[in-house]
């Protein structure tokens, strides 16, 4: 039903009624945001203090991380001690921290068999040490007494306490658990174990630990109470709460307590992941929702994380947020009262001045500009200014009109003024000619840029080409070059110098081809590095280019009288992973441009690479040539060894006095070599200090000592062992070569063990070493030596 009805009245009606709905989305939609946003700020404090919290007992926790951490550290320095003195040293360490420490329950080490020191064998089953004899002390506290727990005969390296550092390598925090020390229940305590892995160049050798009580969290969170009735609690990384307001939840999986949820919400999962979440649930105590919130206890390094829980009365939270949305109601119902009285006021000025100017912008809405249209009338108000304000649209459309042609007509320095700083369309048409002018331009550069980027590519292109012919002559390669430079660039002269550091360490640039004025020259021409501009390109390996050289300047005149000078200077390094190769130099008559700089630069590292390659190929021939004759030095070298020893043999097998003069032999060996002597057990009974220095100790050391105990413990070297002495039972000589490691460094020893016997029974052998080192190495360089030519050609 079509309705007559004033303008006045209409603006009232549709005004008043889309503002009133406009006014009600709105306030509704603003009044439940504050009430979205002072519930989102609620729970972001209760996570922030969530959060905090989980800071001070990370803190709490760190603190005994840090003391296991380094006590990791200072262990790892085990070497630096005599190896008798390293376990005694390390109990004292463990007591003083322990002692040091009030809330420490225990302190202990765990280290794998024969890592600490060699002497295993000496402190089997004895206080701190393993049924095996690896180190392994336990220290605990009853009252203010400190004990050395009791040796097992469980199973070793089996606990989770061992076995997790040990696959990971990482800072392990054990899930908490009730212990006695004293073997007494009523004595237990809720504890967990933070241990540290012990690695020594790369190795893993064992871990240290130390077990802290975990009451005193308890007393932690009986104090936070950041909002009222709401409490605090802590749960491990295995889901067991740690502590709690109500004793009896201590100790049991956090599931139990909500098991129809905990599951649904991954609780245990996002603890275990270290991560911050929030869940709302019904206490299991009361009717009450609660809002959990967790934040993550990040212990150390470990990849175990614990979390911090706050737990807060929901209703406190919506509360704030309901008295927020409650004041945003009331003012939205205060300001649709006082807009229905604005627009009503505003409704009765503005009725009849939209009428008059209704035909006229109807036209205009249909594309009619005629200056006849224009408005006329006297008012000084705002309905005059309207007139004013459609009569200039109409004189600015006519002016936008008429410029929109002569641009179309492709006439761009048509002149046209804007109706003012805000002409939009005006300033649009003018940014439009503008950005005509500046494309027709920037096409032109275009082309200009796509022929210079063609010229280069096709010049690196013909140029690798060119570098793979001719190589093997280097001359005629470099001829080669010079040649198409002046002919693809158009230059007059261009001289190629080449490195040449064969002479006894010193370097010198050599001319090796020249071209110029379409001539091959053949010159001859050594410059030192920072000599004259071709020097100095080489020390500084930067390109020189000079657009109007001096007429003094040396260059090769074509023979012609009054002949043209070449007026441009251009040289270029040949540099390949920042190593000079050579230098060329270019004349030319016309200046060189920025993309003839980097055409040439760009060939340079090219010619630089073939050059390179082709003095990579030459060393390394030689380089095959030299360990081809030091493995025949070698080989020769140990067949003269053999052969004395074969010699020294034959005198072993004459009489009394020929025994004796072996004996001398010996004596004289002891004095220079490396010479020891050890009983048909293996015992070692004498030896010189030569050979006792070689592994890194002294002849007391080694003295009275099986041999066994100074070599790898590896399967390989005892079945070497067991063949020595299997060897020497039947008077046989037995010869070996042997690794060692003495003060970190690998020695390799060609070992010769002489059976001394008499009356068919050996009564002790001697040992003559050598050390090969050396030898050895120079093996191992030409394999690899040949190995790489292999994988080169």
């Amino acid at each position: 039903m079509n309705l007559k009805m004033k303008l006045n009245a209409r603006i009232l009606l549709f005004i008043l009624s889309t503002s009133a709905i406009v006014f009600i989305a709105a306030i509704g939609t603003i009044g439940f945001n504050i009430r979205k946003k002072a519930l989102q700020n609620s729970i972001s404090l209760a996570n922030t203090y969530a959060v905090e919290y989980a800071n001070f007992s990370k803190i709490n926790l760190d603190k005994y991380m840090i003391t296991a951490r380094t006590l990791s550290q200072a262990f790892s320095n085990f070497d630096v001690l005599p190896q008798l003195e390293r376990r005694s040293t390390f109990n004292n360490i463990l007591q003083t921290v322990l002692k040091q420490n009030d809330d420490y329950n225990a302190i202990w080490t765990i280290w794998e068999p024969n890592t600490i020191d060699t002497l295993d064998s000496y402190f089997i089953n004895t206080p701190g040490n393993t049924y095996l004899g690896n180190y392994s002390p336990t220290f605990y506290k009853i009252g203010n007494e400190i004990k050395l727990e009791k040796n097992t005969s469980t199973t070793l390296f089996q606990g989770d306490y061992y076995t997790i550092p040990k696959s990971t390598w990482e800072e392990t925090v054990m899930n908490p658990y009730y212990y006695s020390y004293s073997d007494n229940k009523e004595d237990s305590v809720l504890q967990t174990n933070l241990i540290v892995p012990i690695i020594f160049q790369n190795t893993f050798l064992g871990v240290v630990g130390i077990d802290v009580s975990l009451d005193k969290f308890q007393k932690i969170t009986d104090k936070i109470k950041p909002f009222k009735k709401g409490y605090s609690l802590i749960i491990a990384n295995n889901g067991v709460i740690i502590s709690h307001p109500d004793s009896l939840a201590v100790n049991t999986q956090s599931a139990n307590l909500y098991p129809k949820y905990s599951e649904k919400l991954s609780v245990c999962q996002n603890i275990q992941e270290g991560k911050r979440f929030s869940i709302k649930l019904k206490s299991y105590r009361n009717s009450n929702k609660y809002l959990y919130c967790f934040a993550p206890i990040e212990i150390g390094k470990s990849i175990t994380p614990w979390s911090f829980v706050m737990a807060i009365p929901y209703s406190k939270i919506i509360s704030k947020a309901s008295t927020s949305f409650n004041m945003a109601v009331l003012i939205g119902i205060f300001g649709l009262l006082l807009l229905s009285i604005m627009i009503w006021l505003i409704a009765r000025s503005i009725s009849l001045p939209i009428t008059r100017t209704t035909k006229i912008l109807e036209k205009l809405a249909l594309g009619d500009i005629n200056t006849k249209n224009k408005l006329r009338t006297k008012s000084k108000d705002e309905i005059g200014y309207m007139a004013e304000s459609v009569n200039m649209l109409i004189d600015g459309l006519n002016s936008t009109a008429n410029f929109a042609l002569q641009i179309g007509k492709g006439e761009l320095d048509t002149k046209f003024n804007q109706l003012s700083n805000k002409d939009v369309l005006g300033a649009s048409l003018l940014e439009m000619r503008e950005s005509l002018i500046h494309a027709r331009e920037e096409e032109e550069k275009r082309k200009l840029e796509d022929e210079k980027q063609n010229w280069i590519t096709q010049g690196i292109a013909k140029f690798s080409e060119l570098l793979r012919e001719h190589n093997d002559n280097m001359e005629e390669f470099a001829f080669n070059i010079v040649f198409n430079l002046s002919k693809y660039m158009n230059v007059a002269q261009v001289a190629f110098f080449i490195l040449n550091d064969n002479n006894s360490g010193n370097e010198v640039y050599e001319l090796i081809a020249t071209y110029a004025y379409k001539k091959r020259k053949y010159l001859s021409l050594d410059l030192l590095p920072g000599e004259e501009l071709i020097g100095r390109v080489a020390v500084e390996k930067e390109t020189i280019h000079i657009p109007n050289i001096p007429y003094d300047y040396p260059n090769l005149l074509s023979g012609i009288k009054n002949a043209t000078r070449p007026n441009s200077l251009l040289i270029i390094p040949l540099n390949l992973n920042d190593k000079i190769y050579g230098v060329i130099e270019l004349l030319s008559f016309n200046d060189f441009e920025p993309h003839h700089i980097d055409f040439i630069e760009k060939v340079g590292e090219n010619i630089a690479s073939t050059i390179s390659m082709v003095k990579i190929n030459m060393k390394t021939a030689a380089l095959l040539d030299h360990s081809r004759r030091q493995a025949d030095e070698l080989a020769q070298h140990e067949e003269e060894m053999r052969q004395n020893m074969e010699e020294m043999l034959a005198t072993q097998e004459g009489n009394e006095k020929k025994e004796l003069e072996l004996q001398g032999v010996v004596n004289a060996l002891k004095g220079s070599s490396l010479v020891a002597e050890i009983d048909n057990e293996g015992i070692f009974t004498s030896m010189n200090e030569t050979f006792a220095s070689t592994f890194g100790l002294s002849r007391k050391q080694m003295l009275n000592k099986n041999i066994e105990v100074f070599f790898p413990k590896d399967t390989e070297t005892k079945k070497v062992i067991a063949n020595i002495f299997k060897a020497v039972a039947n008077n046989e000589q037995f010869v070996t070569e042997q690794k060692i490691t003495s003060y970190q460094k690998t020695i390799w020893l060609k070992m010769q063990f002489i059976p001394v016997a008499e009356e068919n029974y050996v009564y002790k052998i001697t040992i003559l070493c050598q050390n090969i080192t050396e030898g050895i190495s120079l093996r191992e360089t030409a394999q690899k030596l040949k190995q790489d030519i292999v994988s080169l050609s």
